[in-house]
Order: structure tokens, then C-alpha cells, then sequence
């Protein structure tokens, strides 16, 4: 039974290994991408992404938005590349998804950083 346990839990470590992934207060982190869900609709949480831009001394390299899905990209003074991509829950929700610097080099704190920036735009 215990190396039965055992195997469990090292299977497990070895899959969130593999992914990269960790659920926490962020919402969600993996691979390079920060997430969360906002409690605001669409188009209010796509000029929240960009206001969090301005705030926080990213340059604006571009957005778009169309039906169900929007991007702000932009980049640090350092050089870093930021990607936000905007998902239409529904009418009165979103998915905002950050990803700061590359996939093999992402900077997490800052990708948090623009999340909880973004709430605060909202007034959350």
C-alpha cells in the first residue's frame, strides 16, 4: 500500500513537473502564463489591459479586438515582449492570459503584476 502511495505522489510531481503548472492566488501560472478569470465584461476588460499598460510604463506595440477574443502586446523598457490575450466568457465575464518575456524565460512576477493591475483598472 505505501509504495503503491508513493508512486501516486510521484507521479503526480513528475506531471506538474512536466507542465509547469501551479494553482495559487493568481488564479492560475503555467507555462510561462499567468491567468485569471475577471468578473467584467469584454470590452471593459480590454481597455482595462491597456490602462494597465500606461500605468505600469509598458510601451503599446499593437491590440486588437474582434468577436470573442482580444490581444495587447507591448514591451518593457528592458526589452521584455508582453502578451495579454482576452477571452468572452460570456456576456459579463472574461479570461485575461499574460505571458512576460519568452516561454523559455517568462518573467511570472510581472505577468501577476499586470493581472493585479488589471483588477485594479476594474475596480476590483
Amino acid at each position: 500500500m505505501f509504495k503503491r502511495a508513493l508512486f501516486i505522489i510521484f507521479s503526480v510531481l513528475v506531471i506538474v513537473n512536466i507542465y509547469g503548472c501551479a494553482v495559487g492566488a493568481i488564479g492560475m501560472y503555467e507555462a510561462g502564463r499567468a491567468a485569471r478569470d475577471f468578473n467584467a465584461p469584454y470590452n471593459k476588460v480590454f481597455e482595462a489591459a491597456k490602462s494597465a499598460f500606461v500605468s505600469l510604463g509598458i510601451t503599446l506595440k499593437g491590440d486588437t479586438m474582434e468577436k470573442e477574443t482580444a490581444k495587447v502586446k507591448g514591451v518593457y523598457n528592458d526589452g521584455k515582449y508582453v502578451n495579454v490575450a482576452i477571452t468572452n466568457v460570456n456576456g459579463s465575464s472574461s479570461t485575461v492570459e499574460v505571458q512576460v518575456g519568452s516561454i523559455t524565460s517568462p518573467d511570472k512576477e510581472r505577468a501577476v503584476n499586470i493581472l493585479d493591475t488589471i483588477g485594479k483598472q476594474l475596480g476590483l
